[in-house]
């Protein structure tokens, strides 16, 4: 791979979205995060999506530009190579950053757990498209 495949980098990015409807939703951890945020169904309704979900976006897609930077920049390639990088970045840099920020702010224990995870699963599949469509 010697350039930025920048409809991967896009995939990557709606991908990491779809995981965050699932994972955020009353399916899975949603009314566990909410709770643990302390975040009423009308505070979260009173939101302005436009900015929380643009700007999300936005942040989602730096997020996938740089890993796909970074393997660029390694001898990694293909589909399991950008999954294990993905999953590495996923839990050591982004979780443990979380987990820092949480222990110093006194968050619960689960609530770390929840977007913990989501970050791990997040970039694991972010690197699995990007290195598949790399």
């Amino acid at each position: 791979m010697n350039y930025i495949n920048w409809f991967g980098v896009i995939i990557a990015s709606i991908s990491s979205f779809v995981l965050g409807w699932l994972w955020y939703s009353p399916m899975l951890f949603g009314k566990a995060w909410q709770e643990d945020n302390q975040l009423s169904k009308e505070k979260l309704m009173a939101s302005n999506f436009v900015k929380v979900f643009g700007l999300s976006f936005i942040m989602t897609f730096v997020y996938a530009f740089m890993l796909a930077k970074t393997i660029l920049r390694t001898d990694l390639s293909g589909m399991a190579d950008g999954l294990k990088f993905g999953l590495l970045v996923g839990a050591f840099f982004s979780a443990m950053s979380l987990g820092i920020s949480y222990q110093f702010s006194h968050r619960p224990t689960r609530l770390f757990f929840i977007d913990a995870g989501y970050m791990i699963v997040s970039s694991t599949i972010m690197g699995a498209v990007i290195g598949w469509m790399g």
